[in-house]
């Protein structure tokens, strides 16, 4: 919930275990310090549809600072991405506007960015 002198790469894994609530708690908004966040997903249900909207609420929650230069999501099982990583793609006021990269790896049930 603090650590917001966190700086560099941060990884959170095993996200199919994590709840609304507390993905929210870690703020990532107010981590301005971070170049680089990986977000994975691995072993959820692709098939349970309360997985999947649980990952959709989760990685929604998971919106991170503005300078982020980096964004690598592995194993997201929903249909799309949250509307943050969406505007990112093409828009001046875009979340993320300093975004240089961008990695989307095993994210088999996603229909488009």
């Amino acid at each position: 919930q603090s650590l917001s002198k966190l700086k560099g790469r941060l990884q959170i894994d095993d996200l199919q275990h994590v709840e609304v609530e507390e993905a929210k708690k870690v703020n990532l908004r107010m981590k301005n310090h971070i170049d680089e966040l990986i977000l994975s997903w691995l072993g959820g249900d692709p098939f349970s549809n309360d997985s999947v909207e649980n990952e959709k609420m989760v990685l929604e929650a998971l919106q991170p600072h503005a300078n982020l230069g980096s964004l690598r999501i592995v194993g997201y099982n929903a249909k799309e991405l949250p509307s943050w990583v969406r505007e990112m793609t093409g828009y001046r006021r875009s979340p993320l506007g300093n975004l240089l990269r961008l990695d989307i790896d095993s994210c088999h049930e996603l229909d488009h960015l």
